[in-house]
Parts: structure tokens; sequence; C-alpha cells
């Protein structure tokens, strides 16, 4: 754990409590999270996406996941903190925590809110929880004991529905008029 963080000694590494109008929940209340099992240089091209975490995608020749969930990248220096959402069957590097709906019927969840959830305090999980000297990481009891927003079911949906298929379709529009 960290001694000192933004210059005050925090030998606990307690985490303070965010201002935040939603119960707050341990990441692995709401998810379970294994570790990603494939090398990041094992890229073979082939069928099934293989998640690391970089930006882009790689693909694989095999798959270890036929499921939806979160790719969260916990050892690559450059996209520590960097989520992708996928859905069906892929692998995920070694480098990345792989995140599951727990199923909780208190807590529903949606997959997709989350990852964008995880993308909005990207800076603030790096901050508190990376940790290392040459190298930062983040342990993985570390990260599911996080505390999190849990935020209401119908709230995640009405995100969802407005302003992320809006983003999407901007994204995709973007996208269509650089190639052209």
């Amino acid at each position: 754990k960290k001694i000192y963080k933004d210059g005050v000694s925090n030998c606990a590494g307690v985490q303070p409590r965010r201002n935040s109008n939603y119960e707050m929940v341990k990441v692995s209340t709401l998810f379970d999270v294994t570790k990603g099992t494939l090398a990041s240089e094992s890229s073979i091209d082939g069928d099934y996406p293989f998640i690391t975490a970089g930006e882009e995608w790689k693909t694989h020749i095999e798959y270890a996941l036929d499921t939806e969930a979160i790719v969260y990248a916990v050892s690559a220096a450059g996209s520590l903190g960097r989520s992708h959402y996928v859905k069906g069957k892929f692998i995920a590097s070694n480098l990345c925590f792989v995140l599951q709906n727990k199923h909780d019927p208190k807590y529903p969840i949606d997959l997709e809110f989350y990852n964008c959830y995880f993308a909005s305090i990207k800076k603030q999980i790096v901050s508190d929880l990376a940790d290392g000297t040459s190298k930062l990481t983040i342990s993985l009891d570390m990260f599911k004991d996080y505390y999190i927003d849990y935020i209401p079911y119908e709230e995640q949906q009405a995100f969802i529905q407005t302003k992320l298929k809006n983003f999407l379709e901007l994204q995709k529009q973007y996208r269509k008029a650089q190639e052209q």
C-alpha cells in the first residue's frame, strides 16, 4: 500500500469516501474478477477477439470465455486503467482483469454502463491503486476491495439508451467521415 498519497502520509492506504449520492460498494460486490490468461505477445491471426491492454483488439485462434464482460488493464503502464466491453467468445491478456456480472438480485448491473463508468473514473482508480517502483500495476485484491458507486439499474439503462447510443452513433459517423 502507498505510504504517501498527494504528499500526505497514508500508511494504511485508506481510500477517502467520495462525495456521492449513491451507495458505495466494493468492486467484488458487483463483479466476479479474474485475471486474463494469455501473454500479450501471443497474438495469432484467428477468429476470436484477443483483448489486451491496448486500444485496438487483436485476434487469436482460441477463446477462453464465452460471456459478457469488462476487460480492465492492470499491468500495462501506458494503458493502466483502460477498460473494454466485450460480449461473446474472447480471450483476455494476462495484463488484464476480466470482470463478469455476479447477478446479485440486490445489485443488478449493465456491463456496458459500468464499462463507461470505469472509463470515467480511470484516473481516480489509477491514482488510488497503482503501485510499483519501475512498473505500476494494480493488484487483484486491492481492485476487488475498491469502492465504487452502485448506480440504480434504471439510471444505468437510461444512460445506455440515451447518451451511450448517441455517442456510438456520432463515433460511427466520425469514422465514416474520416475514411471518406
